[in-house]
């Protein structure tokens, strides 16, 4: 178990500027370039990932569902385990008048578990679903995705079993005010729900700017009397249909099914959501006693080898036993790399298998010295 007390919350909350005036930093002349080499590992391609759900309920299509539920409902629905945050760190930094503070994130997967409860409730699916309902009804946008950065906040080992979905208002959403300011490298990683499309009725609209002015990519302009968007850069987010005032922009989606079924499958490449935590660390345990139980059959292989090998094929050379002992273990050390990389996948530490392996090899030698050379 994570430990955050109660007035984590309050902390974040002071130094959270930090979060969007980096991002904005990143464009200042001179020192942006330094900003943004800065910030990028945490933001790469595996450590940042996520989608905004449109919360529109006209989204037209072959088939007639409410994003929200389609999407959000099912990722509960699978989670190991859950967790609502109780305060919102954007809407609390600054002070928002129009949504709640305590319309927090859910977090999913195993890897709450540990998340300090002073700082989040630990609720059932049916609890975590009527929050939902809760934060889309005050027309909040849920973004859903990795965001490795959350590891560190609430006190989780990161193991790949946090997914975030968090329900943003464009008035104090950090990526919903930085997005226009993100270097490239991570504004793709925002990325648009597949087959979704965003088009706006030229005959009713008005120029009223709302949607230009609301975008927080810049996607939006003005060009030759009519609105223009970017799809490069739109991200989806339907906060121009929800805030047009003549209802002149409309969503549609080629296929729910589809979508859905590319971002559980984005989100599954990297984090485990589903998987009981103590199932995983019980498997774990198998596979690192797995590991130790070859390695150490293999040094034993090799000692005897070594020794009757030698013995058998060279009974009257101390030297060329001692040769075949040489590149047997060249062979041996040639394969400690894989080894290595194998026990890093099983999370083992690579001090402890440098300091079995050289335990190991001092195991083959006083038998061995005796065996080729005391006869």
């Amino acid at each position: 178990m994570s430990k955050r007390p109660e007035w984590w919350l309050y902390v974040l909350a002071k130094i959270w500027p930090i979060t969007w005036k980096s991002a904005r930093a990143t464009q200042w002349p001179i020192v942006g370039g330094l900003v943004a080499k800065t910030a990028l590992p945490l933001m790469s391609e595996k450590n940042f990932n996520v989608t905004h759900i449109p919360i529109n309920k006209t989204i037209s299509g072959p088939q007639s569902t409410y994003l929200p539920e389609r999407v959000l409902e099912e990722l509960i629905e699978r989670s190991a385990h859950r967790v609502i945050i109780k305060r919102c760190t954007c809407r609390d930094e600054r002070k928002c008048d129009n949504h709640s503070i305590e319309l927090g994130c859910i977090q999913l997967g195993a890897g709450t578990e540990e998340i300090d409860p002073r700082i989040a409730h630990h609720v059932s699916k049916k609890q975590a679903i009527k929050h939902m309902h809760r934060c889309v009804e005050d027309g909040l946008v849920p973004m859903v995705g990795r965001v490795k950065v959350d590891n560190l906040i609430w006190g989780v080992k990161d193991r790949g079993r946090l997914l975030a979905v968090c329900f943003c208002c464009s008035c104090c959403c950090t990526v919903l005010n930085s997005g226009k300011y993100l270097p490239e490298e991570v504004a793709r990683r925002i990325v648009r729900l597949k087959g979704l499309e965003l088009t706006t009725d030229h005959q009713t609209c008005t120029l009223c700017k709302t949607c230009v002015d609301s975008c927080f990519m810049n996607a939006l302009s003005i060009e030759n009397g009519r609105i223009v968007r970017d799809d490069k850069k739109c991200k989806g987010c339907g906060l121009c249909v929800s805030l047009c005032p003549e209802k002149a922009i409309s969503a549609s989606i080629d296929s729910v099914d589809d979508a859905v079924e590319e971002l559980q499958g984005r989100i599954r490449q990297r984090i485990d959501y589903e998987s009981d935590f103590q199932t995983n660390e019980e498997q774990g345990m198998t596979s690192n006693k797995t590991f130790w139980i070859l390695l150490m059959t293999g040094s034993i292989g090799l000692w005897a080898l070594s020794v009757f090998g030698g013995q058998i094929l060279f009974p009257e050379s101390p030297l060329k036993a001692w040769g075949l002992f040489l590149a047997l273990i060249v062979i041996h050390v040639s394969e400690l790399p894989g080894t290595f990389k194998l026990g890093r996948e099983l999370g083992l530490s690579p001090q402890r298998m440098l300091i079995k392996t050289m335990l190991y090899g001092f195991t083959w030698w006083v038998p061995l010295k005796k065996g080729i050379f005391d006869r």
